[in-house]
């Protein structure tokens, strides 16, 4: 993009030029979160008018659209904002490093441009016909099978096992599923859905059981004898398209009132992995219904189906007023206690925001309060734990600590982290016990070997002296074996 299309703000100079510029940042602003940061320096020249005009705009703003775009460590945000004139351009803006980066010209094309960057990296595969409604336990218990196999598959490569048991329980997606929640590495399913599903989704809410039932009507599951399950082909192929399930994407465009949030959107995700683009609509959080169509399609249907989703206006009845901010240029209330701060930029979050709206810094999963924490960091302690997994504090108030009982069924060495580790240790084991064993090894054979050249002394002295030596031979003999 032209260099005169772009500005460049430190985050301490945002306050100023705000207050300077006489606008008041509403509720849903991206300037809104940046006033709470203390000012510093002096006030910054704007390069021409226009660009008043648009912090008028960006103060608040009738549209936004967020392009999320995750990575195995940090999700891309970008935000494009634009008037209730919806044949305007949009206006980019968001933070990079310590930097707000404020950019103009953007249409519908533009923005798409940057999408498909991104997800044609892999040139596209013919669509799947699959399609299937799923509600967010549904959801969540699709991710976590897809990983459970993945997780299979990998452990067959290291073991270079040729056949595989695919056989799941509901222990088993339960764990991945827990895993992907407590990690940030967007290559697996469950996390990845973390960054690209909407807070208040409920992904975390559901139960496993419910979810396993879902997927069965869905024909991803058969039920098996004793809570097992089997994967069904589908679901077999959405392992192997997903074993890296990036590139990927999230789409939302949300509309707003005059300096008021509206309740009115679209959110739409797309995932890429090694097959077809599968796409994931989000719809029902308004009417307390959440539930999830998952459908694939080809490239060219991808980019008039999120084209449509950029142009489309809002109905008039969707946009409901609400309370408008205060004259200071701050929101117009405190954060609730629902409300936390990105650790990185500082811009208010919502509980359930798995990456933060403005930087795309990861957020710890907040804990329910019948989640187990750890005393010391808060972090999110797995059932049973014996030491806290961020921090390594004791538990238990004491080093010396058994480890927890393993089930009859202990698939934990299926993951490739602790498969290394078992490997590692198991080999450590072997060297010890060689090491050990050496010096009883050598002793035994000191022995057998002066046994046996005793043997060949005394048949030598009796062949030569032709005495009758088959007592003491025999004597011999059994003393060596």
């Amino acid at each position: 993009m032209d260099t005169n299309q772009e500005l460049l703000l430190k985050r301490s100079e945002v306050r100023l030029l705000v207050e300077a510029s006489a606008v008041e940042p509403a509720l849903h602003s991206p300037l809104a979160g940046l006033m709470q940061i203390p000012a510093s320096g002096t006030t910054p020249a704007l390069p021409d008018d226009s660009w008043k005009k648009i912090l008028g705009i960006l103060a608040a703003p009738a549209q936004e659209v967020r392009v999320i775009v995750p990575t195995p460590e940090l999700s891309s945000v970008r935000l494009f904002y634009r008037s209730a004139n919806f044949t305007d351009d949009f206006i980019g803006c968001w933070l990079e490093e310590d930097q707000l980066r404020l950019s103009r010209g953007w249409n519908a094309a533009s923005i798409l441009n940057t999408v498909a960057s991104s997800l044609w990296s892999i040139s596209p595969v013919e669509a799947s016909p699959f399609t299937a409604e799923l509600s967010p336990a549904a959801l969540a218990a699709w991710a976590a099978a897809v990983d459970t196999l993945r997780a299979l598959l990998f452990a067959s490569l290291l073991k270079r096992a040729t056949r595989i048991e695919l056989d799941l329980t509901l222990e088993d997606i339960r764990e991945q599923f827990q895993y992907g929640f407590e990690c940030e590495d967007a290559r697996w399913l469950v996390t990845l859905l973390r960054a690209l599903a909407p807070a208040g989704f409920g992904l975390e809410g559901g139960s496993v059981e419910e979810g396993a039932t879902s997927l069965e009507k869905a024909g991803l599951l058969t039920a098996g004898a004793s809570g097992h399950w089997q994967p069904t082909p589908q679901l077999q192929q959405f392992a192997a398209h997903l074993k890296n399930p990036l590139p990927a994407c999230s789409i939302i465009s949300s509309f707003f009132g005059d300096k008021d949030c509206s309740s009115y959107n679209r959110y739409t995700s797309v995932v890429r992995g090694d097959g077809p683009l599968w796409v994931i609509d989000f719809a029902g959080l308004a009417e307390s219904r959440p539930r999830a169509q998952l459908d694939s399609v080809t490239g060219a249907d991808l980019l008039k189906r999120l084209g449509e989703l950029l142009n489309q206006t809002p109905p008039p009845e969707s946009l409901k007023a609400s309370t408008a901010p205060a004259p200071n240029g701050r929101p117009s209330k405190p954060p609730t206690e629902k409300e936390i701060s990105c650790r990185s930029c500082g811009a208010l979050l919502s509980q359930g925001d798995a990456f933060c709206n403005l930087c795309g810094t990861a957020v710890a999963p907040q804990p329910s309060p019948s989640t187990p924490t750890c005393p010391e960091c808060q972090a999110i302690l797995r059932p049973g734990a014996a030491f806290c997994s961020s921090c390594g504090a004791s538990l238990t108030g004491s080093e010396e600590v058994e480890p927890p009982p393993k089930s009859k069924k202990d698939r934990s060495h299926l993951f490739l982290g602790k498969a290394k580790e078992h490997k590692k240790a198991e080999k450590q084991k072997k060297v010890v016990a060689n090491k050990a064993s050496q010096p009883v090894k050598k002793e035994k054979g000191r022995k057998k070997l002066l046994l046996f050249m005793g043997f060949l002394v005394i048949v030598a002295v009796g062949l030569v002296l032709g005495a009758d030596i088959l007592e003491l031979i025999e004597d011999l003999l059994g003393d060596l074996f």
